[in-house]
């Protein structure tokens, strides 16, 4: 979309990847069957599955899906160019992926230890709703070697009279107590 120099100057690391010209006329000349496209998807009035299925399925030279593609091209190399170019865009991604990345973890330990049963020393059920408030990944219980014990009667005292555990301030957050 302009001068290589232009976009080698302006993304230095990225620039010199861009080697392909974007086809901004196929593009504007299907937008509105773009549009309709993604509406048909967003609206559930066809699946992706359906549209991939019909696109792939018709002919090679089919216009739509050569705008579809060439769109997503651009929409990536953007994307692609903000990452390499952006530092600040770049650690914003890594904080994102080190969070789901250590949630991953902690649940493969989970799994690892005990089968991913969560139970009580006494042996008694855990309901789900409660549960779902008292679970290891936000608090200190978890030991990854062994049993994860939790007072359920402790856990139980906290709840409002919704049911509902009030939210941690980051302020109040003591270190080691979990995510």
């Amino acid at each position: 979309m302009g001068a290589k120099s232009d976009y080698e100057a302006r993304f230095p690391t990225a620039g010199p990847l861009l080697t392909k010209k974007a086809n901004l006329d196929l593009v504007c000349d299907h937008w509105d069957d773009l549009l309709r496209l993604a509406g048909s998807l967003k609206y559930g009035h066809a699946t992706a599955s359906l549209i991939v299925g019909k696109l792939s399925a018709s002919s090679r030279q089919n216009a739509l899906a050569a705008a579809l593609k060439e769109y997503g091209a651009i929409r990536r190399t953007i994307r692609a160019a903000k990452y390499l170019s952006d530092t600040v865009y770049r650690r914003k991604i890594a904080r994102q992926l080190d969070k789901g990345e250590s949630l991953h973890a902690l649940r493969r330990q989970l799994h690892y230890a005990r089968g991913g049963k969560i139970t009580r020393s006494a042996g008694r059920e855990v309901d789900a709703e409660v549960l779902a408030r008292i679970f290891p990944a936000r608090s200190s219980v978890v030991n990854f070697y062994g049993s994860i014990t939790v007072d359920y009667e402790h856990e139980l005292a906290q709840l409002d009279d919704k049911g509902h555990r009030p939210l941690r301030t980051v302020a109040t957050h003591e270190p080691g107590a979990g995510l």
